[in-house]
Order: C-alpha cells, then sequence, then structure tokens
C-alpha cells in the first residue's frame, strides 16, 4: 500500500497486532472452554457419584463448544470407573439433535444403542437415558426427570424426550477412590452453590428430605444463592415433604418474582400438593397465597 518506511511499519505493526489479538481471544475461549467442561465433569460426579453399566449421557447437543460425541464419552469413562473388559465401554454421549429427534416414540419405548471409536465397543438401551442439560452461564448442570416438563428454559427437544429420562443409572453410593482424578479433570472445584444443588438433587432422589434441609440451611449460612431460580425447587420441595407449608410459600413466592419463568412449574407442584395432602387451616393459606401472587390458573 505505501513504499514509505513509516507508514509500512505502522500497517506491519497492526497486522501483527490484530494476529496476537485473534490468538489470544481464541486461547481464551478455549481456556474458557475446558473450565466450562471441567465444571461439568465435577458436577455429574457430585450429582451422579456412580452410573450403573449401559447408562448413556444425552443432552440436547454438546454441552460446550469445543467437544462433543466421541471425546466426551471419552471423557465420561474416564470419569468413571469401567466394569466393561476392553474393548467394551460402560457409557456414551449422544446429542438428541443427531438423528435421533426423527423417532422420539421409537426412542421412548426403548430404542438400541450402538457406537464407539476405533476398537471401543458401546452398547445400550435408550430405556435407561441420563438426560442432562448443561448451559454454563446462569445456572448448574441439570439432571432432567419429569419435574422439568414445564421448565420452559429446558429446550423443547429435551422436554419432548423426558418420558425416556430416567435416574435409575444413578448409583447414590457408587463413589470409587481416585475418580474423579484430578489428574486429569483438575482439582475439586469449591463447594458453592452448584455443590450443595447437586447434592440436593441427589438427596431428593433417594427421598431423604431431611438431608435436603440441611443442605439448604448451610447455603443459607454461607451465603448461597442460585443464579436461576428453577434451583430452588428441591428446596420447595423439601418444606412441602415436611409440611413446612410457610417456607414452602415463601421460597415459592420469592421464586416467582425472581423468575416469572417459574409460573408453570411452581404451579403444577402445588396442584400435585393439593391433590396429595390433607387439608389444614396452614397448608390453605398458603396454597392460596401461592396460587394468588404466581397467577396459577
Amino acid at each position: 500500500f505505501t513504499r514509505r518506511r513509516l507508514q509500512q511499519t505502522i500497517v506491519l505493526s497492526v497486522l501483527v497486532g490484530l494476529a496476537v489479538g485473534v490468538h489470544l481471544r481464541v486461547a481464551n475461549n478455549y481456556r474458557w472452554d475446558w473450565t466450562n467442561q471441567t465444571r461439568f465433569y465435577w458436577q455429574l460426579s457430585w450429582r451422579a457419584p456412580g452410573l450403573g453399566p449401559g447408562t448413556p449421557l444425552f443432552s440436547d447437543g454438546s454441552v460446550v463448544s469445543y467437544a462433543n460425541g466421541y471425546s466426551l464419552a471419552a471423557a465420561l469413562n474416564t470419569l468413571y470407573p469401567q466394569s466393561e473388559a476392553y474393548p467394551g465401554l460402560d457409557h456414551w454421549f449422544f446429542e438428541l439433535d443427531r438423528g435421533f429427534y426423527r423417532n422420539p416414540d421409537e426412542f421412548i419405548q426403548g430404542q438400541d444403542l450402538k457406537d464407539g471409536l476405533r476398537t471401543f465397543e458401546y452398547e445400550g438401551s435408550s430405556a435407561d437415558t441420563l438426560l442432562v442439560y448443561y448451559e454454563p452461564e446462569g445456572r448448574c448442570l441439570w439432571v432432567l426427570d419429569e419435574r422439568f416438563a414445564n421448565n420452559l428454559e429446558v429446550p423443547e427437544i429435551s422436554r419432548e424426550f423426558l418420558p425416556a429420562a430416567t435416574l435409575a443409572g444413578i448409583l447414590p453410593d457408587g463413589e470409587t477412590p481416585g475418580y474423579p482424578s484430578e489428574a486429569i479433570f483438575g482439582a475439586e472445584p469449591a463447594h458453592t452453590w452448584c455443590y450443595g444443588y447437586q447434592k440436593a438433587e441427589l438427596a431428593r432422589q433417594q427421598g431423604d428430605w431431611g438431608a435436603v434441609l440441611t443442605i439448604w440451611e448451610a447455603a443459607l449460612k454461607a451465603g448461597h444463592k442460585p443464579n436461576n431460580s428453577f434451583e430452588y425447587l428441591p428446596f420447595i420441595e423439601a418444606f412441602i415433604a415436611r409440611e413446612r407449608w410457610n417456607d414452602a410459600r415463601q421460597l415459592s413466592i420469592q421464586t416467582y418474582q425472581e423468575n416469572f419463568k417459574t409460573q408453570a412449574t411452581l404451579c403444577a407442584l402445588w396442584d400435585q400438593v393439593a391433590a396429595e395432602h390433607v387439608q389444614s387451616a396452614a397448608l390453605d393459606a398458603a396454597l392460596d397465597d401461592v396460587r394468588s401472587v404466581v397467577a396459577c390458573p
């Protein structure tokens, strides 16, 4: 563009600066992607201390930007100890948007699954699906079940496949020394809100409402709060299970006021409460208040 030395130097400097900037930006993107990956793996291990052999993991798409399919499947089989002898693998990671969406009925009824890489092989069934939703910006890892049917923040394709989701593959007492390997997945993250949420969901799955409430009290004491109000749900359910109607009412209203998208989930939950619990003055007052504030139909 120019033969003048000064102008050539300026142009070259700008081009080098832009190149360096691109490299830094790409490196930073990969750094954050790995950070989000490790958070996913650790949260999964907190929520599911062990996974039964054959359990497939499904998501609406890849859980991170720069890893999917067999690379996430390899990490999953490294996260948990293996019961299958080589070349078999205990688990695989699948994406619903890669062909499965075409036959949801067959999937829900129980579809044979086969995949692998080179000499490694996986065989399982969609009847054992562990369905997850992970968006690291603004929420923890969500392991989905029928309670998420009215959660509009969960992708539509995942909600369509919820009837196939089961928690049966989660082994609550399946912790194994040395797993997850910190040499592979990094040091265990600090036990902040997402740790408590995963452990509360695990305790809820076991019907251990006392443990859920203990986790709630610890979170309050530590000043931990969710970025997404849907994550109050296991604690609301624990208050309901213990018939602490005023606490359940207050947390339900707080949840709705923080996130109006929780309306359908909260209304369905309190409709279930009305159908399953013996009426009392305290319950009736809580029901009326929640239905009024949350604007349940």
